[in-house]
């Protein structure tokens, strides 16, 4: 399934048709099996690289990735770690990257240093957009 994903990135010419795609891997975000919620992620990162394609579909998105930071499956925590530092560098994004914001900060005080450690580095890439010191 994870191939399969990917190669759907890769294949297919993602521009107007990912407001289509978007949704349907949001869904998948949400799957048992942690390698679909990884690949899926991961197509979502390889969707994010393309500047074009940062719309509202992603809105939704930032959540759903930071609540993933908390993922049993180390690879689905992984990609959503990737993801988020790919996004947090749109501007158009900042806006839901700031109600995120409460949930990263709870994530400080997360048990796995992993789980800390990736919200700690998704804040301090807002700030530096933000121009925050």
């Amino acid at each position: 399934m994870k191939d399969h994903l990917h190669t759907l990135v890769e294949q297919v010419g993602l521009r107007d048709p990912s407001r289509n795609i978007i949704p349907l891997l949001v869904g998948l975000l949400k799957d048992q099996d942690p390698y679909v919620r990884s690949a899926a992620t991961i197509a979502l990162g390889k969707l994010a690289e393309q500047e074009t394609l940062i719309h509202d579909a992603f809105f939704d998105v930032v959540e759903l990735l930071v609540e993933l930071l908390e993922d049993n499956s180390s690879d689905v925590r992984s990609a959503a770690t990737s993801v988020l530092r790919k996004l947090v560098q749109q501007v158009e994004l900042h806006n839901k990257f700031s109600d995120a914001v409460p949930s990263l900060v709870e994530l400080l005080e997360h048990k796995d240093y992993y789980i800390r450690s990736a919200a700690v580095d998704v804040i301090a890439k807002l700030a530096e957009k933000n121009g925050t010191p």
